[in-house]
């Protein structure tokens, strides 16, 4: 029995001592995985990474590419936005120069505004007035969708959202780098417990073989030793050891073992625990990677938008969540109607004012614009300042297409006709015409520039017999010349030989029965040559250019008269960056014209020569003072004896004192040789302008014209302008005019109002 409970003692103290020491090792490796716990969650904290954030990064940026707008924003988004600008204007004259083309009463109302819709900007102007007798009728309503606008606030939007892509991949990088070191201390951390558990169960697994051999040799020699003098003592005590002291010892015995037990289960827990945070950043870790690549691939395809926005804003429409149908507003490039001024090019349509609709329509590489209307009849003969009526009717056509970088081809034309019925009855010659034409230009850095042009022209009066009777051939043509006789061509070519130096030279040629009621000024039957030589100096501050130009009628021979001008041309100009140093400007053309009339009496050769040169100068910062000063000098001599100069000079300066008060005064003078005095003239001005506050502003104006036969004009104006709230902007003009003897008035007077009231919105 001794030896039994000897043996029970011993093993209750092996295990405890063991206990003990597991328990201090267990503590150990808890506290060093709470310290990793703590460390990685102020890592986090710093770098203001956690999970809700990581999980509202990947949500927007699933949301980003893809948006479907609710009722609400959907109405938002087509709902207008309009800003611009309403103005009235009134004036009124006791007596109206007669070089004033306004009438002497007149009220006019004009608008400008500026209406988005769905992102889509549109520009609507008006103008309405009272007068009649204009050589335009200037009333109109223009609608015109702003393009450049368009496409730049949707090259501005797809910035923003690379701009956005490329941060959100930056972060989810460096995200995964975090996440990379933290599964690399998790796993050092796994490792060490990993190795801290095994060494514990080796060491107990020792300790209590040690304990146990130990306790049974101890048990052996006290048994033997005391086996004799304690039988009795022992006997006597064994009931009461077996009822106090062994459920005791069991119990002790019990509690140690559990908690050997609890503190195993505690180090296999937190490996566990350990586990499960390396499984979540793991697929964190996968999750950031595939944001990563999802931005990644957002960024490029901005990149790739961003390279053509024109040709890609399909693309916009379907992020608005706009629908398909509206992929043709994409595709729109230019659409106004009202009063048009399309420009088609210079063999066609080129400077006609129009009732009408103007569109171009971009299908990828192809542009086509489209132009109709009606439009002032103005030539020679009934261009004056009572016709205002828009009778004839145009089409204009021009197709661009764009075959590579280098390389783009356009065709263009128009067909006009007159009323025939409506002019017959009014004894009006009716006129249709109808012009075709291409344009081919090639741009490369290794070659030169090319730009060619061909159009061909037909023309017929519909009421008789006329038919491309401008100019008449003294013998019948041949099937060349009437080939070229209703044709254009320009053909230039330019190359920038070094940096700084460039080359250039054209030749062009219009036929003589080339009619073109689009461009109703346009010279006809001449070929020309022009060889052109531009420099630029000192880092492009100075420019200078040097032309020889040849121009001769009667390009196809079929007439014995030939006039025949040439000359050559010499400018130059300066742009200093430095604003302490003035400006100059001076360029000199020399030219010379004759023919060969058979005639002595009919031929000529004249000279003509025209020579510009100015100044401009700036000083100052408070106060600043702006200087220009301009002089031309025009001579035509037609003998050795008879020539004809005139002269101009000009001065104008201002002085700018602080931000409220500008001073300035100007003056021209003319003078001709043979002296005309009705020509000849001192002109001076003067003026003064004064801020009050941030917006008002007064004025006040002075001139006299002095010519050296005694007339004279003089006259002065007074004006006010200042804003009354927030939108609405008055501003009042007064002046006074004395006429005398000029322009067949012989002494009037005039007084005369004007009244400006703009609202802005």
């Amino acid at each position: 029995m001794f030896t039994t409970i000897t043996r029970r003692i011993l093993i209750l103290f092996a295990v405890y001592t063991n206990s003990i020491m597991v328990y201090a090792q267990t503590t150990d490796s808890t506290k060093t995985r709470k310290s990793f716990y703590l460390d990685s969650t102020n890592y986090f904290k710093q770098k203001k990474l956690d999970s809700g954030f990581l999980k509202s990064t990947t949500g927007l940026s699933k949301l980003k590419n893809r948006i479907i707008p609710d009722s609400a924003s959907l109405y938002e988004l087509l709902t207008p936005k309009i800003k611009g600008r309403i103005g009235l204007e009134g004036y009124h004259t006791s007596f109206q120069n007669p070089r004033m083309l306004n009438e002497p009463q007149y009220l006019r109302l004009s608008g400008n505004t500026a209406i988005s819709m769905g992102g889509l900007p549109l520009l609507v102007d008006f103008y309405r007035t009272s007068e009649t007798q204009t050589f335009y009728n200037s009333n109109y309503i223009k609608v015109k969708f702003d393009y450049q606008t368009f496409i730049s606030n949707v090259t501005k939007q797809w910035e923003q959202q690379m701009q956005r892509a490329s941060t959100d991949a930056n972060l989810s990088k460096y995200q995964s780098r975090v996440h990379d070191k933290l599964i690399i201390e998790t796993e050092k951390q796994k490792d060490a417990l990993k190795n801290q558990q095994l060494s514990l169960e080796t060491k107990l697994k020792e300790q209590q073989e040690a304990f146990l051999l130990q306790y049974q040799n101890q048990a052996d020699s006290v048994s033997l030793s005391l086996k004799d003098s304690l039988t009795t003592r022992i006997g006597s005590k064994r009931d009461s050891m077996e009822k106090n002291e062994h459920p005791k010892m069991l119990s002790a015995d019990s509690m140690k073992l559990e908690q050997l037990k609890n503190d195993t289960q505690r180090i296999a827990e937190s490996l566990r625990e350990i586990e499960t945070q390396l499984q979540n950043l793991q697929n964190k870790r996968r999750q950031l990677d595939s944001t990563f690549n999802a931005d990644t691939a957002k960024f490029n395809q901005y990149k790739r938008l961003l390279e053509d926005p024109e040709a890609n804003v399909t693309s916009w429409l379907k992020e608005q969540g706009l629908p398909p149908q509206l992929g043709l507003l994409s595709r729109i490039k230019d659409f106004q109607t009202g009063i048009i001024n399309p420009l088609i090019h210079t063999y066609s349509i080129s400077g006609v004012s129009m009732k009408g609709l103007e569109s171009s329509i971009v299908l990828g590489k192809q542009t086509l614009n489209l132009a109709f209307g009606k439009a002032i009849i103005s030539d020679f003969n009934s261009y004056n300042r009572a016709n205002n009526r828009y009778e004839r009717t145009f089409i204009g056509v021009n197709y661009d297409l764009r075959v590579n970088n280098h390389f783009s081809l356009h065709l263009f034309g128009h067909y006009a006709t007159d009323p025939k019925s409506k002019f017959i009855n009014q004894n009006r010659i009716a006129l249709q015409n109808g012009v075709v034409g291409f344009n081919a230009i090639y741009r490369s850095n290794k070659w030169p520039k090319f730009d060619l042009s061909y159009a061909k022209s037909s023309f017929k009066a519909l009421n008789n017999f006329e038919s491309n009777t401008h100019y008449f051939s003294a013998s019948p043509y041949s099937i060349s010349q009437q080939a070229m006789s209703t044709g254009a061509y320009k053909i230039l070519a330019e190359k920038t030989v070094v940096k700084g130096f460039a080359l250039e030279g054209s030749t062009q040629m219009v036929g003589p029965r080339y009619k073109n009621l689009g461009n109703p000024f346009m010279r006809v039957n001449f070929i020309e040559h022009i060889a052109k030589t531009k420099f630029a100096f000192y880092k492009n501050q100075i420019n200078a250019s040097v032309f020889y130009k040849t121009t001769r009628d009667n390009p196809l021979r079929i007439s014995e008269v030939t006039n025949i001008s040439s000359g050559y041309g010499l400018s130059l100009n300066t742009h200093f960056k430095n604003k302490r140093l003035p400006n100059f400007m001076a360029s000199l053309s020399p030219y010379e014209q004759g023919n060969n009339h058979p005639d002595s009496l009919f031929r000529i050769n004249s000279k003509f020569s025209i020579l510009t040169a100015g100044m401009t100068y700036r000083k100052g910062k408070r106060t600043k003072y702006f200087l220009m000063v301009y002089g031309s000098q025009s001579r035509m001599q037609f003998t050795d004896t008879f020539f004809a100069i005139v002269r101009t000079l000009s001065v104008s300066q201002d002085l700018s004192i602080g931000k409220k008060l500008t001073v300035g005064m100007g003056s021209t003078f003319t003078r001709t040789l043979p002296s005309v005095d009705s020509t000849q003239a001192n002109i001076h001005q003067a003026r003064i302008n004064y801020k009050i506050g941030k917006s008002t502003s007064i004025s006040l104006n002075g001139f006299s014209s002095q010519f050296l036969n005694g007339a004279y004009r003089r006259g002065g104006s007074f004006t006010v302008s200042a804003p009354t709230g927030k939108h609405l902007k008055i501003s009042i003009k007064a002046g006074y005019d004395n006429y005398y003897k000029l322009w067949g008035v012989d002494n009037k007077e005039a007084f005369w109002g004007l009244g400006k009231i703009e609202y802005l919105f």
